[in-house]
């Protein structure tokens, strides 16, 4: 006696719409996954070019202040001040200033960091939190400059990760002034 098995092939429809949900849910957590790796690495390239341009200004004006021959304005840092600007006599006859005005750090005038190169994320100086405090114990102590500002990105970029805005602070003192 030949018994005939009857074989079905092929899956059913709740076979067919299960595979199809596993497929949905793993392509969601691996889309979150990517989504979310981006956002970090669009965040983390937006903070470093703050943080570049922030460390460049400070750079630039640490170096100058450290090595003036004299502070011009304010005139006297005996009387703790708080102010936009600061301007120092340099050894070669002229002269430096540094101002926070128009949403950036300004030397001479001149723009002290170069906005322009920027491509990922441009900076802008948050006025408010822009300022040169001269400290100065007595008249025979060298001036100490603290020199404190904020940078951000410009623009309102509308997702948080394009967002970034870092606060410098860095003291100086001028070692080389005429006074002591």
């Amino acid at each position: 006696m030949r018994r005939q098995f009857s074989i079905n092939s092929g899956f059913t429809l709740i076979e067919v719409l299960a595979a199809i949900a596993v497929m949905i849910i793993v392509g969601g957590i691996i889309g979150s996954i990517f989504i979310s790796s981006l956002r970090g690495a669009t965040k983390a390239t937006t903070l470093t070019t703050v943080r570049q341009n922030g460390d460049f200004a400070i750079a630039q004006m640490e170096k100058t202040l450290r090595n003036a021959q004299s502070l011009t304005t304010p005139a006297s840092c005996t009387t703790t001040q708080t102010v936009q600007s600061i301007t120092v006599a340099n050894f070669d006859g002229t002269s430096t200033t540094f101002a926070c005005a128009n949403g950036n750090i300004t030397s001479n005038g001149n723009a002290l960091m170069d906005i322009a190169a920027v491509t990922t994320a441009t900076t802008a100086v948050t006025n408010p939190a822009c300022s040169f405090t001269c400290t100065q114990a007595s008249a025979t102590d060298y001036p100490t400059i603290n020199i404190a500002f904020g940078l951000t990105q410009i623009g309102s970029p509308s997702f948080f990760e394009q967002r970034a805005s870092i606060d410098f602070k860095s003291t100086v003192v001028l070692r080389n002034t005429a006074s002591r």
